[in-house]
């Protein structure tokens, strides 16, 4: 009765609604409702029928016309538990189908537990219908980010050492580093070391065919009060571990400046290397390194660092230069020059050899005689090399062989010359001695002149009036003027 007391309500109030005619009345039109409310008001208690009825009525209502009495309705009421049936068979049929996409891999679960080790790649797999069996997908070339230490809150423009950002945590726990090479520290005592604070970012996915090691490495799960999940926590302690291995067996120039861009490789075959072994499933992108600066309260300390090391690295690459530029030019060839080297030093160690074989077994001895030997071998392999680059060396090694060749053509010649002139002093000793004395004259002395005497010298008396010739305005007798008569008479 309430039931139909509402209706009663419900038609009042949508005939206050209806719009009005030309005479101000409202609108009439039939309202198949009305009658069976009406009906059923005088009524004794609800029949089963008249509430279907009524169900019909008021659908008849909602639409605006007689629905109920189409041949479409009709089967819906004679069908609607086939039709329901139907309906939940096809759901539970479609339920046992599950499509992977391109970039995924499924599994089929039974009460949340994996029913086999097979991992399903991408396209249709069949499982038992729902809720027997469900199935779980993985996105797995979802590249996911993880920071291993605390980064900043807002990404500066610049990092500066004074001032660094403001990081997510307030601790920051800083790294330990072999001190620098730079300067007069001794590091092999192992008592000194400095301390790095780095800036360390992952980029990781899930390995390809190891989804269920993943699954099994630690719980994707993130306990109260934390920001990671297990998961990611393990992630990052092996990355701390491994970062703290690293750093204390480099130097501290090494982590600030000159290994600086390959730390972030180092660490990813660290890292890869350690999950590997746990086999976490774990595929490793990238490792990133954005800033590796020291502790603030001592970062004042090393603005001039970086100075010292561009210094030296320009030091270094002008030796080098320098190296280069003169072996190039003693060997000839830049390729040739750790052989030549190499060489030479075999040289030396063999010439070693030789002064201790010959010390201990004599000059004349087999050892001696072999060691000698391979001097020689080693010798005439540095100039071969030293042939091979066309340097400056094989250049002074030429130039000795052909002075040894020219000075030996003209000892010969002087040999030849002089064993010619032999019986011209058997024949006459005196006579070649004195030829030979006028021709030194003649070749020293070349503007005199020279007398030759046919007498014994102690019958000679020789009168000799050395003069010499005077430039023009230097005869001195010239210069001196006449004394004037006035200066006479007065003597």
């Amino acid at each position: 009765e309430r039931c139909f007391g509402f209706f009663r309500r419900g038609l009042r109030l949508d005939e206050g609604l209806r719009p009005l005619d030309r005479g101000g009345q409202a609108a009439q039109q039939q309202d198949p409702l009305a009658g069976g409310v009406l009906l059923a008001e005088h009524l004794a208690p609800a029949q089963p029928g008249s509430v279907v009825r009524s169900i019909n009525d008021a659908v008849n209502y909602q639409f605006g016309f007689d629905i109920t009495s189409s041949w479409g309705y009709q089967l819906l009421l004679r069908s609607s538990l086939g039709l329901g049936g139907l309906a939940l068979l096809v759901l539970m049929l479609m339920s046992t189908v599950v499509v992977v996409g391109p970039r995924e891999q499924g599994l089929r679960l039974r009460s949340g537990a994996i029913v086999s080790d097979a991992v399903h790649d991408s396209g249709p797999f069949v499982k038992w219908p729902w809720p027997v069996e469900s199935a779980e997908v993985f996105d797995v070339t979802l590249v996911r980010d993880l920071a291993a230490t605390p980064i900043p809150v807002e990404e500066p423009l610049y990092y500066d050492w004074r001032e660094p950002p403001k990081l997510t945590e307030l601790h920051v726990p800083p790294y330990i580093t072999q001190p620098s090479s730079l300067g007069s520290v001794d590091t092999t005592q192992g008592d000194d070391f400095a301390l790095v604070v780095p800036d360390v970012r992952l980029s990781w996915r899930v390995k390809q065919d190891e989804l269920l090691n993943w699954l099994t490495f630690v719980a994707d799960e993130r306990q109260p009060r934390q920001s990671y999940t297990q998961q990611q926590l393990a992630l990052e302690l092996i990355a701390q571990a491994e970062m703290t291995r690293l750093f204390a067996q480099m130097q501290l120039d090494e982590v600030l400046s000159t290994e600086r861009n390959a730390l972030g490789a180092m660490l990813k075959d660290r890292i890869q290397t350690r999950l590997d072994a746990v086999d976490a499933g774990i595929e490793l992108v990238a490792v990133e390194v954005p800033e590796m600066r020291p502790p603030e309260d001592v970062a004042m300390r090393f603005e001039s660092l970086p100075v010292a090391m561009q210094q030296r690295e320009q030091w270094v690459s002008m030796a080098r230069r320098d190296e280069v530029s003169k072996f190039t030019s003693v060997v000839g060839d830049v390729h040739l020059v750790d052989d030549v080297l190499s060489a030479i030093k075999v040289v030396d160690d063999a010439q070693d050899h030789l002064v201790d074989v010959r010390r201990d077994k004599g000059e004349n001895a087999p050892e001696t005689v072999q060691a000698r030997e391979a001097v020689q071998h080693a010798s005439d392999a540095v100039v071969a090399l030293l042939q091979q680059g066309g340097g400056q060396a094989w250049q002074a090694i030429a130039d000795a062989q052909r002075d040894f060749w020219v000075n030996l053509m003209q000892q010969r010649a002087e040999r030849s010359r002089v064993q010619r002139q032999e019986a011209s002093w058997v024949a006459a000793p005196n006579l070649y001695r004195q030829r030979k004395i006028m021709q030194v004259y003649a070749r020293m002395l070349p503007g005199l002149r020279k007398y030759i005497v046919g007498l014994d010298s102690d019958r000679l008396n020789v009168n000799i009036e050395l003069r010499e010739h005077a430039s023009p305005n230097t005869v001195f007798s010239d210069m001196v003027s006449a004394p004037s008569e006035g200066a006479e008479e007065s003597n």
